[in-house]
């Protein structure tokens, strides 16, 4: 998942929706791929890309290694196979 923060000129009464339209992706990504997103984004905040690498690793492997495990996990592979987006139990 790559999201940016970008600057966007908008017609009058359009600010609004370009606001929160990252916010409306972000939101469509399960709760446990946004949460440790953000973890590896704090945890590695300013380092070069070796030991950013070395930090993520155990952050991100879990969430690969229970991909057969969870209820988000079994509905992102559903979804992905039926070729719908997912319905993430919020």
């Amino acid at each position: 998942m790559r999201e940016t923060v970008t600057a966007r000129l908008t017609g009058e009464g359009g600010a609004l929706h370009a606001a929160l339209a990252p916010a409306d992706r972000v939101q469509a990504r399960s709760r446990d791929a946004v949460h440790v997103t953000k973890r590896i984004v704090q945890d590695t905040r300013g380092l070069d890309d070796h030991t950013a690498c070395t930090v993520q690793d155990p952050l991100g492997t879990p969430v690969f290694a229970t991909t057969a495990t969870t209820a988000a996990a079994a509905e992102g592979a559903h979804a992905f196979t039926e070729k719908r987006p997912p319905a993430w139990h919020r």
